[in-house]
Protein backbone atom coordinates (compact mmCIF):
# COMPACT_ATOMS: atom_id res chain seq x y z
CA UNK A 1 0.00 0.00 0.00
CA UNK A 2 2.77 2.58 0.71
CA UNK A 3 4.76 2.25 -2.48
CA UNK A 4 0.68 2.91 -4.44
CA UNK A 5 0.68 5.77 -2.80
CA UNK A 6 4.16 7.54 -2.52
CA UNK A 7 6.18 6.20 -5.25
CA UNK A 8 6.24 8.52 -8.48
CA UNK A 9 7.52 6.74 -11.61
CA UNK A 10 7.92 7.91 -15.22
CA UNK A 11 5.37 5.69 -17.28
CA UNK A 12 6.05 4.57 -20.61
CA UNK A 13 4.29 7.57 -22.45
CA UNK A 14 7.27 9.54 -20.13
CA UNK A 15 4.39 10.94 -17.70
CA UNK A 16 4.78 11.14 -14.04
CA UNK A 17 2.48 9.17 -11.67
CA UNK A 18 2.40 7.35 -8.99
CA UNK A 19 2.88 3.87 -9.26
CA UNK A 20 0.08 0.97 -9.19
CA UNK A 21 1.01 -2.29 -9.38
CA UNK A 22 0.85 -5.11 -11.71
CA UNK A 23 -0.01 -8.73 -10.58
CA UNK A 24 3.32 -9.69 -11.24
CA UNK A 25 4.65 -6.73 -8.67
CA UNK A 26 1.68 -7.99 -6.19
CA UNK A 27 2.79 -11.67 -6.57
CA UNK A 28 6.63 -10.43 -5.17
CA UNK A 29 5.23 -8.23 -2.60
CA UNK A 30 3.43 -11.41 -1.24
CA UNK A 31 6.90 -13.50 -0.80
CA UNK A 32 8.33 -10.78 0.46
CA UNK A 33 5.86 -9.99 3.09
CA UNK A 34 5.51 -13.90 3.95
CA UNK A 35 9.41 -13.78 3.98
CA UNK A 36 9.23 -10.75 6.71
CA UNK A 37 6.38 -12.08 8.45
CA UNK A 38 8.34 -15.52 9.05
CA UNK A 39 11.62 -13.51 9.92
CA UNK A 40 13.66 -15.07 7.81
CA UNK A 41 15.87 -12.99 4.92
CA UNK A 42 14.24 -12.63 1.99
CA UNK A 43 15.70 -14.17 -1.19
CA UNK A 44 13.57 -13.49 -4.28
CA UNK A 45 14.71 -15.03 -7.77
CA UNK A 46 12.33 -13.63 -11.05
CA UNK A 47 11.99 -14.78 -14.29
CA UNK A 48 11.15 -11.56 -15.95
CA UNK A 49 9.43 -10.95 -19.24
CA UNK A 50 10.70 -7.33 -21.01
CA UNK A 51 9.18 -3.96 -19.72
CA UNK A 52 7.10 -5.44 -16.72
CA UNK A 53 8.01 -2.98 -13.93
CA UNK A 54 10.08 -5.40 -11.96
CA UNK A 55 13.35 -3.05 -12.21
CA UNK A 56 11.21 -0.18 -11.37
CA UNK A 57 9.20 -2.10 -8.37
CA UNK A 58 12.82 -3.76 -6.90
CA UNK A 59 13.60 0.31 -6.94
CA UNK A 60 10.58 1.21 -5.01
CA UNK A 61 11.13 -1.69 -2.51
CA UNK A 62 14.46 -0.45 -1.87
CA UNK A 63 12.95 2.97 -1.23
CA UNK A 64 10.42 1.86 1.47
CA UNK A 65 12.94 -0.65 3.08
CA UNK A 66 14.81 2.17 3.49
CA UNK A 67 12.08 4.80 4.65
CA UNK A 68 11.42 2.16 7.32
CA UNK A 69 14.70 1.65 8.88
CA UNK A 70 18.18 3.76 9.58
CA UNK A 71 21.71 3.16 7.92
CA UNK A 72 20.35 0.98 4.79
CA UNK A 73 23.00 -0.04 2.12
CA UNK A 74 21.67 -0.90 -0.43
CA UNK A 75 23.30 -2.09 -4.35
CA UNK A 76 21.95 -2.69 -7.37
CA UNK A 77 23.77 -4.22 -9.89
CA UNK A 78 22.78 -4.00 -13.54
CA UNK A 79 24.35 -5.61 -17.11
CA UNK A 80 25.63 -2.64 -18.54
CA UNK A 81 26.51 1.25 -18.15
CA UNK A 82 22.95 1.95 -19.85
CA UNK A 83 20.98 0.26 -17.55
CA UNK A 84 22.85 1.79 -14.27
CA UNK A 85 22.54 5.32 -15.57
CA UNK A 86 18.90 4.34 -16.37
CA UNK A 87 18.06 2.53 -12.14
CA UNK A 88 20.08 5.75 -11.17
CA UNK A 89 17.81 8.16 -13.02
CA UNK A 90 14.69 6.26 -11.39
CA UNK A 91 15.88 6.31 -8.44
CA UNK A 92 16.44 10.32 -8.40
CA UNK A 93 12.72 10.93 -9.51
CA UNK A 94 11.69 8.56 -6.91
CA UNK A 95 13.00 11.33 -4.13
CA UNK A 96 12.55 14.17 -5.82
CA UNK A 97 9.11 13.04 -6.00
CA UNK A 98 8.61 11.61 -3.02
CA UNK A 99 5.29 12.71 -1.02
CA UNK A 100 3.67 11.97 2.15
CA UNK A 101 0.51 10.81 3.70
CA UNK A 102 -1.06 13.80 3.36
CA UNK A 103 -0.39 14.52 -0.50
CA UNK A 104 2.99 16.75 -0.21
CA UNK A 105 6.28 16.03 -1.17
CA UNK A 106 8.77 15.49 1.53
CA UNK A 107 11.58 17.28 2.33
CA UNK A 108 14.56 14.56 1.88
CA UNK A 109 17.60 16.12 0.96
CA UNK A 110 20.59 14.18 -0.62
CA UNK A 111 23.93 14.60 1.24
CA UNK A 112 25.72 13.36 -2.04
CA UNK A 113 24.44 11.84 -5.65
CA UNK A 114 27.18 11.53 -8.52
CA UNK A 115 27.20 9.02 -11.40
CA UNK A 116 26.18 6.16 -9.23
CA UNK A 117 25.16 6.99 -5.57
CA UNK A 118 22.61 8.38 -3.51
CA UNK A 119 23.42 9.17 -0.22
CA UNK A 120 20.85 10.32 1.99
CA UNK A 121 21.08 12.50 5.05
CA UNK A 122 19.48 12.74 8.31
CA UNK A 123 16.98 11.32 9.67
CA UNK A 124 17.40 8.18 7.30
CA UNK A 125 21.25 8.24 6.32
CA UNK A 126 21.12 5.30 3.71
CA UNK A 127 22.27 4.88 0.71
CA UNK A 128 21.95 3.51 -3.29
CA UNK A 129 24.83 2.38 -4.99
CA UNK A 130 24.12 1.28 -8.55
CA UNK A 131 27.08 -0.33 -10.52
CA UNK A 132 27.29 -2.22 -13.35
CA UNK A 133 28.26 -5.58 -13.68
CA UNK A 134 31.08 -4.83 -16.62
CA UNK A 135 33.55 -3.76 -13.90
CA UNK A 136 35.33 -6.94 -13.08
CA UNK A 137 34.00 -7.39 -9.35
CA UNK A 138 30.90 -5.51 -8.88
CA UNK A 139 30.43 -4.95 -5.32
CA UNK A 140 32.51 -6.93 -4.25
CA UNK A 141 33.72 -6.79 -0.43
CA UNK A 142 30.72 -4.84 0.49
CA UNK A 143 27.68 -5.65 3.09
CA UNK A 144 24.71 -4.71 1.76
CA UNK A 145 21.45 -5.06 3.55
CA UNK A 146 19.58 -5.30 0.37
CA UNK A 147 21.07 -6.70 -3.14
CA UNK A 148 19.35 -6.60 -5.90
CA UNK A 149 21.02 -8.17 -9.15
CA UNK A 150 19.53 -7.10 -12.20
CA UNK A 151 19.78 -9.02 -15.64
CA UNK A 152 22.09 -11.33 -14.48
CA UNK A 153 21.61 -13.66 -17.59
CA UNK A 154 23.50 -11.14 -19.76
CA UNK A 155 26.11 -10.90 -17.42
CA UNK A 156 29.64 -11.91 -18.39
CA UNK A 157 31.04 -14.50 -15.72
CA UNK A 158 27.43 -13.96 -14.18
CA UNK A 159 27.88 -17.43 -11.82
CA UNK A 160 31.19 -16.10 -10.32
CA UNK A 161 30.15 -12.43 -9.65
CA UNK A 162 27.09 -13.50 -8.53
CA UNK A 163 28.62 -15.74 -6.37
CA UNK A 164 30.86 -12.63 -4.65
CA UNK A 165 28.04 -9.87 -4.10
CA UNK A 166 25.80 -12.52 -2.77
CA UNK A 167 28.23 -14.20 -0.44
CA UNK A 168 28.39 -10.06 1.04
CA UNK A 169 24.57 -10.49 1.52
CA UNK A 170 24.46 -11.54 5.53
CA UNK A 171 21.84 -14.57 5.62
CA UNK A 172 19.48 -12.63 8.78
CA UNK A 173 16.15 -11.41 8.62
CA UNK A 174 15.71 -7.76 7.16
CA UNK A 175 18.33 -8.35 4.17
CA UNK A 176 16.89 -8.58 0.91
CA UNK A 177 18.34 -10.16 -2.05
CA UNK A 178 16.61 -9.98 -5.63
CA UNK A 179 18.22 -11.39 -8.66
CA UNK A 180 15.60 -10.75 -11.78
CA UNK A 181 16.33 -11.83 -15.19
CA UNK A 182 14.71 -12.38 -18.25
CA UNK A 183 15.70 -16.03 -19.67
CA UNK A 184 18.30 -15.30 -21.98
CA UNK A 185 21.46 -17.96 -21.30
CA UNK A 186 24.58 -18.27 -19.11
CA UNK A 187 22.90 -18.69 -15.67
Amino acid sequence: EWIESNVTIKDKHRQVKVIRLNQSQRNKEAILLRAERARVPVRVVTLKVRQNGDSTHTLAMAFEFMLRNRDVKVRLIADKEQLTEELLQRATLMFRELTGPDGKPWKISTVAANRDRIVIGAPIYSQIYVISAKVPDPGHGETPDMLCMEETARWQDAERKAKGVEFGLPAVAGSYGFDTSPAHGNT
